[in-house]
């Protein structure tokens, strides 16, 4: 056909412009041409891979979602999408290191059990049950491996072969970065349980010392100023012990009421006994300044939210006595989406947060709630007032 169009217009137009016409007619006939030889290769494509994407394809598709941003979740599912879809797998999996094992990140499709890790011998890749397992590696070491199985008695082409191949090259870094991230994750997690066991240790120091004071000092005063009270009533009227042991009585029941409020400044029996509600409004009635209590519905929570939110409750309240000149302050507490939350409001000085260095305390309450999940925030601004908010996770 080409032959004909260029005679055909070469005799109309004449020899001395034949070879500008021979390019012009090519030109036509290739672009003319190119959707028929597009929709011939998609045909021939689909002959030999199905309607699955191509192995190049593929490959283009994991290069495309490189330089896009997901989680590492996100990618590791992408991938073992895109092995499975470019090889044709019945099953494609990828596997990630941990330590000296191999364990099962992502499986196209999914895995509706657990898979138990592969154990590496000498931090090599070991023998899977599979039919073409390829190793993921990053500068040397080995951080993981890319899994196929295909149908019964289909196996890997040279081009298929390449693919797995080649997106191993590719998945290094990825599986680095997901090692590096998991690892994070995982100090992350030792730290938070970490501080948790360092609060908990100390919530319970403080209750052994409340015990100790209870049963012992408390105890012992009590005794003695049931002595006092006795020797007081067999003195004689005339006595010149009386007034003596009446002011030993008194000084008696000073101490007494001293060591309660210390007992109760360690770990409040009230706390334990009758809960955060309970324990607070006994708390604000000693205050200096008036404190309003809101507690909106919040249930019985385990002894180490009770505590913290307790504990930073007071320490924000001592916070407003010692520094915030304030008049009056509203404390709330209640629960929304699975979180405890307690706010303190104060209509006192304020501060600028960003010029003021923040205290032990504040530190101390900080580490209390991110133990347990939670968090804290302070806003503040001078002339307007103070208000402390505490989050933390919900125990029942």
């Amino acid at each position: 056909m080409y032959v004909l169009v260029v005679i055909n217009i070469g005799a109309m137009v004449g020899g001395s412009q034949r070879l500008w016409l021979s390019l012009l007619t090519t030109a036509v006939i290739a672009l003319a041409f190119q959707p028929l030889r597009q929709r011939a290769q998609r045909l021939a494509n689909r002959l030999v891979y199905g309607r699955r994407a191509t192995p190049y394809e593929a490959l283009s598709q994991f290069s495309e979602h490189l330089s896009e941003t997901y989680s590492h979740e996100d990618i590791l599912d992408r991938m073992s999408r895109i092995l499975a879809q470019g090889t044709g797998a019945e099953r494609a999996e990828i596997w990630v290191r941990a330590g000296q094992r191999l364990v099962l990140a992502s499986a196209s499709p999914p895995s509706p059990e657990a898979v138990t890790p592969v154990p590496m011998q000498n931090g090599t890749l070991p023998q899977m049950p599979r039919d073409t397992v390829v190793p993921v590696s990053h500068q040397g070491e080995l951080l993981g491996a890319l899994a196929v199985n295909k149908k019964r008695g289909e196996n890997l082409n040279a081009v298929e072969q390449k693919l797995i191949t080649d997106l191993a090259g590719q998945a290094g870094l990825v599986l680095k970065n997901v090692g590096l991230n998991r690892e994070l994750l995982a100090r992350l997690d030792d730290l938070r349980a970490s501080r948790q066991r360092l609060v908990s240790a100390q919530d319970e120091e403080r209750r052994r010392l409340e015990r100790n004071l209870h049963d012992g000092a408390q105890q012992h005063l009590v005794a003695l100023k049931i002595k006092v009270g006795l020797a007081e009533a067999a003195a004689e009227p005339e006595s010149k012990a009386r007034p003596i042991l009446a002011q030993l009585k008194q000084d008696a029941d000073e101490a007494l009421d001293n060591l309660r409020e210390l007992a109760r400044g360690i770990y409040p029996p009230l706390l334990a006994s009758d809960g955060l509600q309970a324990a607070l409004a006994a708390h604000v009635r000693r205050l200096a300044v008036p404190v309003e209590l809101h507690v909106d519905g919040v249930p019985r929570q385990s002894r180490e939210v009770e505590g913290a939110v307790y504990f930073c409750c007071l320490e924000a309240l001592q916070n407003v006595v010692k520094s915030a000149e304030a008049s009056a302050v509203d404390l709330y507490i209640s629960t929304e989406n699975s979180m405890l939350t307690f706010r303190v409001e104060d209509d006192g000085k304020g501060f600028d947060p960003g010029t003021v260095t923040q205290g032990s305390g504040l530190q101390n309450m900080r580490d209390r709630l991110e133990a347990l999940g939670g968090s804290l925030d302070v806003r503040s601004a001078p002339g307007r007032g103070t208000t402390v908010v505490g989050k933390v996770k919900l125990s029942v």
